[in-house]
């Protein structure tokens, strides 16, 4: 993975409005909507854009394995408790993103996004 791609955390506003479209309101309703933000694993902080590759397809189904990752849990764990959660973030990246495979290099926060954390 490059330099580039770094694990940042968008912090949602009081108000509750988020960015619109593309990556960064994907992540908005995946972490400030619904908690899946990453974890700490080995000492260090893990976000699901630490999982995303630099270049080539990503899938919907990939990028929800790699939400659940992010957060240490086993996504095929306990299929029908997490049935619901896995079905919501397929559709939001779907409806985010504009379809259900998309290029990797879409997937990073825009250089407009507010404060981040490292």
């Amino acid at each position: 993975m490059s330099e580039n791609k770094k694990s940042y955390m968008p912090l949602g506003s009081d108000d509750g409005d988020g960015p619109e479209t593309g990556y960064d309101a994907l992540m908005h309703e995946v972490c400030v909507g619904w908690g899946f933000c990453g974890c700490i694993k080995n000492d260090k902080p893990l976000h699901v854009s630490d999982l995303i590759p630099d270049t080539g397809k990503v899938t919907a189904d990939q990028f929800v394995e790699w939400v659940f990752l992010a957060d240490n849990m086993n996504p095929n764990s306990d299929p029908d408790r997490w049935k619901r959660h896995k079905d919501a973030i397929k559709a939001a990246f779907i409806e985010h993103m504009g379809g259900d495979v998309v290029d990797a290099e879409l997937l990073e926060y825009a250089d407009t996004m507010g404060p981040h954390l490292p």
